[in-house]
């Protein structure tokens, strides 16, 4: 991260202090003053923060700027913030698997799943030979198989993320 700041800074990241530069320790109130005034506002200063500090999806960053005394004439703030690394693509998330099966003998299978993602339902009798039964595109935040009417033997399923 690089801060530009006229006089002092702290930046928090999704609600917790990550950074802070020019002020004195301790609880701050809107009228703390900084530490000293800043002899060149425009110059860069690098801040390193813990990858910890972000999380997956939004993330929220606040900075509160302070002043050196109360007649100043300006004040100054510019925030940039860079990561670097791998990033994995977004996972689908813990699908919590629903079967349900009616008086026909209908096996329903549903999971919340991510949108786009594809996803296989394998069946098996024995676990240990498994045949492909679907493939199938989640939309509307939902995966979901049905067979057919019936009395279908007994059968294992498994749903798996594939490409």
């Amino acid at each position: 991260m690089r801060v530009q700041r006229d006089d002092g800074v702290v930046v928090y990241v999704n609600g917790s202090e990550v950074a802070r530069d020019n002020m004195p320790a301790g609880t701050l109130t809107y009228a703390t003053r900084s530490v000293g005034s800043i002899a060149d506002e425009q110059e860069w200063l690098t801040l390193s923060i813990a990858p910890s500090a972000l999380r997956p999806g939004t993330n929220v960053v606040a900075a509160e700027v302070h002043q050196q005394n109360s007649t100043s004439s300006d004040a100054g703030f510019h925030l940039t913030l860079r990561a670097d690394g791998y990033f994995a693509s977004p996972s689908a998330p813990a699908p919590r698997l629903v079967v349900t099966i009616s008086d026909g003998g209908q096996v329903r299978i549903s999971f919340p799943a991510a949108n786009d993602l594809r996803y296989a339902v394998d069946a098996s009798e024995d676990l240990v030979n498994w045949q492909p039964v679907t493939t199938n595109v989640v939309t509307g935040g939902t995966f979901q198989y049905s067979t057919g009417t019936g009395n279908p033997p007994a059968r294992f399923y498994r749903a798996r993320q594939v490409q």
